[in-house]
């Protein structure tokens, strides 16, 4: 999902909310230009990096691909508005784009393959992530051609141990086919990431290490304020979040809200960390707010 989520939003810049989404914007064509200004969130819950990622399952997602089309709508809208595309450039290339995209289609394919394919399924995910960040292929348009410049990326956190993957583990473990996944994408973007900051000029980033941020959790919970990092707050695991399944009577003690995501209190505490967090153990090789400050004192 290529987007400003809501909470780190909240850490990076004085506002109540993240910018809306794009769709929301676009219904509305009288203030659709003058409202880009403030941003954009493009995000598709289901999506992933493959155009295919989510479409059998939820019908229709907008992928990534699609995702940079519609920013290059606001673009052109953008430039009509100002009236000048240096100042355009200017300022898209002191904006942040928070990207955290991929756990799609790591599940999709952990679902329908072998284990012993995933060193090429990973080569083809990391090289079409290229694409949508600097590489132009086959006239896909891409984020930096469009002006983009100061990337947040988020890795992979270890979706083996969400509630819904442990049900379907016989030990009640975590799924390490899911987990050794969402660690190898880490690496490739690590290498990926390095490698443009070299060959392209302007190119910034922070890699937000999401999966050593939540296997601290996991493994240190009280440390971290957590009482249940197993199960779900709401639901058990197998079931939606829906009215009727069971509530846990304090979300604040969960790590997971449901079968698949964190709770607010886990969300709050993964964006201060990649937002404020010194070091390089879950940031590098800075944290967002320095990332956000560069080019703009």
């Amino acid at each position: 999902m290529f987007s400003m989520l809501r909470l780190f939003v909240q850490e990076l810049y004085p506002y109540k909310v993240s910018p809306p989404p794009f769709l929301s914007l676009f219904a509305h064509k009288r203030t659709f230009k003058s409202n880009l200004l403030r941003g954009a969130n493009f995000a598709s819950g289901g999506s992933g990096i493959f155009s295919a990622t989510g479409q059998l399952t939820f019908n229709k997602v907008i992928c990534m691909e699609e995702q940079i089309q519609q920013f290059a709508t606001v673009r052109g809208n953008i430039t009509e508005l100002l009236g000048s595309p240096k100042v355009v450039d200017d300022l898209l290339q002191k904006s942040i784009y928070l990207i955290s995209i991929g756990s799609n289609d790591l599940v999709e394919y952990a679902l329908t393959h072998s284990p012993s394919d995933s060193k090429q399924f990973m080569a083809n995910l990391t090289q079409a992530y290229a694409a949508h960040l600097t590489v132009r292929k086959n006239n896909i348009l891409n984020l930096y051609n469009l002006g983009a410049r100061k990337f947040a990326i988020i890795g992979i956190p270890p979706i083996g141990c969400c509630p819904t993957a442990r049900v379907f583990n016989d030990t009640g473990g975590c799924a390490e086919v899911l987990n050794d996944g969402a660690r190898l994408f880490y690496k490739s973007m690590q290498s990926l990431l390095t490698e443009f900051s070299f060959l392209f000029k302007g190119f910034k980033y922070s890699l937000g290490n999401t999966y050593a941020m939540t296997m601290n959790v996991i493994d240190n919970p009280r440390g971290n304020g957590f009482k249940e990092v197993i199960a779900a707050c709401c639901g058990n695991g197998t079931t939606d979040c829906v009215v009727g399944v069971n509530l846990c009577p304090n979300r604040g003690d969960f790590l997971f809200w449901d079968k698949f995501h964190p709770t607010e209190k886990a969300s709050k505490l993964a964006a201060l960390t990649l937002v404020f967090g010194e070091g390089d153990e879950y940031v590098t090789p800075m944290n967002f707010s320095s990332l956000a400050m560069i080019g703009n004192l």
